[in-house]
């Protein structure tokens, strides 16, 4: 899911298209997806609040009859539509404190609700990336993602 927010490949859509069509975002998924976005090498604010690329060319020239089936390219604009509301709008109050602690430097592991994800090692990088940060940097940082997480009329 960060693959295809980040991306915004057809291929990335499609497999997208399928999870929801079937068994959709669960709570176990998301939160693999909040451990896989918080060591993501791109800011999170950027990833949950992506600029729709356009998918036109990229569709045709590499993924146009790829599959069993035919696939509009409408159903694959649909699906990142379908993807960003599941993992941004429907996210749990908890997740976005999360995040947004992880982001600060304060993370409370207990609203992730998943066992020694504080020890992977690709945690364990970003965190150490976000740290070095100069602390304007990493309150601007912050900042952007707080306002994707909790926009206007939506409590913290």
């Amino acid at each position: 899911m960060v693959a295809a927010l980040d991306r915004q490949h057809p291929r990335d859509l499609f497999d997208v298209r399928d999870l929801l069509a079937n068994e959709g975002v669960t709570n176990e998924l998301r939160r693999a997806f909040l451990v896989y976005l918080a060591s993501h090498n791109r800011p999170m604010a950027e990833v949950l609040a992506p600029t729709r690329k356009p998918l036109g060319d990229e569709f045709e020239r590499g993924f146009a009859g790829m599959t069993q089936e035919p696939v509009a390219l409408a159903e694959l604009e649909t699906a990142r539509e379908a993807i960003i509301a599941a993992v941004v709008t429907d996210m749990p109050d908890d997740h976005r404190r999360f995040l947004l602690g992880f982001k600060r430097g304060e993370p409370d592991w207990n609203l992730l609700g998943l066992a020694d994800a504080q020890n992977l090692p690709a945690v364990l990088w970003k965190q150490r990336n976000l740290e070095r940060l100069p602390a304007d940097k990493r309150s601007e940082l912050a900042d952007a993602l707080e306002k994707v997480l909790f926009p206007a009329g939506h409590d913290k």
